[in-house]
């Protein structure tokens, strides 16, 4: 098949479209340069451009360019790929070459094939990344992970196995990267010692990855989610049904949680080759995990292994991540809608699937005979009401106690969907189980009356 075949049309005039422009912004001498008397700002549109092209060329009826790159075990990015450097090489090219519109197309397709091909000549090596997390696990160490790719080895350590195989080679690093004088380098390179110093604590735990990838930012990329599936379930379990504490008022947004993993150190052939770090925040404290959290966290981890579809597992995996991400964040508001987003994704929302229906079931996982059943839909539908606000209106009313109310719904979906979804074997059945979730117990049973009749008509027909 050819590259032509496999683009849809309406996706082709684009494509064609944004590479006309893109051409049009590269000088005489084929570069892109800013024009700041005519206004002409070339480097900001070829940016936003290459942007627009890499959506494109990611999706799956196009080129699939994302899912290439996975393939050959490399990455232009932590979170989505930037292309702007290889899409710069390639149009640099086509401009000097002079190609004219009716070959562009094909000319484009070729040199990134050809790019493509000069990364598999890349050598894949085998890298270790190091997270170091403010736990202490008090009685004992997690053994098994939940993983959602295979092929990377996981493991929790102390402090002391750090400080013996990795720490030196951090620390030479750092003296080659900054320097011994440490008074003369930057600020902003002060505050990374100053994290590194606090997240090297005796009581802290380090995660220990092994990956083959084909550049650091891949391997980073791939095991990060997988360490922050594991951290989601830790938090759940640690901050179940807990908030702030709050005294008169909320003058400050606080998060909920404290624990955070900012750096990762990768390695290489027994050297540090990269601290990378997300933000500059000193952890508040050290959070313990007793005996109890510990076997409950083995016990989860053990039952979550045992479900069907791995697709429900990916569902379940995406909560942990984005509860991590809801009890981290401070800010009312931001926290609330990554809550809100568990909801909508475990209760399968979909484009056509009206927010009214996400709700219903909602409401429905909580049984008939609880007290609280009238005041738990009232406050939902609250909720409900708040987040149409601040989506829509962009007017901010959610306080610290929509957000808690928010949590507590979240952790009763997540433990309610790890009981009933270790006996569905594909998202297709999940739906049809939400189908049927508001259903009364005698409307049930007429019906699995009918389908028994059904399914005895169909033997009858195979016989």
């Amino acid at each position: 098949m050819t590259v032509n075949e496999e683009l849809k049309l309406k996706d082709k005039e684009r494509l064609l479209e944004l590479f006309d422009a893109t051409l049009s912004l590269f000088n005489e001498n084929h570069d892109l340069v800013n024009n700041f008397l005519t206004g002409e700002l070339n480097l900001s549109s070829f940016e936003r451009k290459s942007i627009l092209i890499g959506a494109l060329l990611d999706k799956k009826e196009n080129f699939n360019l994302k899912t290439k790159l996975d393939i050959l075990l490399y990455s232009h990015g932590l979170k989505e790929n930037y292309y702007y450097n290889p899409l710069l090489k390639i149009f640099k090219e086509i401009h000097k070459e002079r190609f004219d519109s009716e070959n562009l197309f094909n000319v484009f397709f070729e040199k990134l094939e050809n790019y493509l091909k000069s990364i598999k000549d890349i050598t894949i090596y085998e890298y270790i990344l190091v997270f170091p997390i403010n736990i202490d696990f008090k009685s004992g160490i997690p053994i098994r992970f939940l993983k959602k790719n295979m092929d990377i080895d996981i493991k929790l350590v102390p402090y002391s196995i750090y400080n013996k195989d990795y720490l030196g080679p951090i620390i030479e690093y750092l003296h080659t990267k900054y320097g011994d004088r440490r008074e003369l380098i930057p600020e902003y390179n002060q505050e990374l010692y100053k994290l590194i110093e606090k997240y090297n604590h005796r009581d802290n735990q380090f995660f220990i990855a092994k990956v083959f990838a084909r550049n650091i930012l891949f391997s980073v990329k791939k095991v990060s989610r997988n360490i922050d599936i594991n951290i989601g379930l830790y938090n759940l379990l640690l901050y179940y049904q807990m908030d702030v504490i709050s005294f008169g008022g909320d003058p400050f947004e606080k998060s909920i949680g404290a624990i955070n993993n900012p750096i990762v150190y990768v390695f290489n052939n027994e050297e540090c080759k990269a601290i990378m770090f997300s933000t500059y925040e000193k952890p508040k404290r050290n959070e313990k995990i007793d005996f109890n959290i510990l076997n409950s966290i083995v016990e989860l981890i053990n039952y979550i292994q045992k479900f069907k579809s791995g697709k429900l597992k990916t569902l379940l995996y995406d909560a942990f991540i984005n509860y991590y991400a809801a009890i981290r964040t401070s800010e009312y508001s931001v926290s609330f809608l990554i809550f809100w987003n568990i909801i909508e994704r475990l209760f399968l929302k979909k484009s056509g699937t009206k927010l009214m229906e996400i709700i219903n079931r909602l409401k429905a996982i909580y049984p008939d005979s609880i007290k609280e059943k009238k005041d738990i839909e009232e406050r939902i539908d609250m909720l409900y009401k708040k987040r149409n606000l601040f989506v829509h209106e962009a007017i901010d009313k959610i306080t610290r106690h929509d957000r808690s109310f928010a949590k507590s719904l979240v952790e009763h979906l997540i433990m309610s969907f790890i009981n009933f979804a270790i006996e569905i074997e594909d998202i297709g059945m999940l739906e049809f189980f939400y189908q049927n979730l508001r259903k009364s117990s005698n409307v049930l049973q007429r019906e699995a009356h009918i389908l028994k009749l059904l399914e005895d008509i169909k033997s009858k027909d195979t016989e």
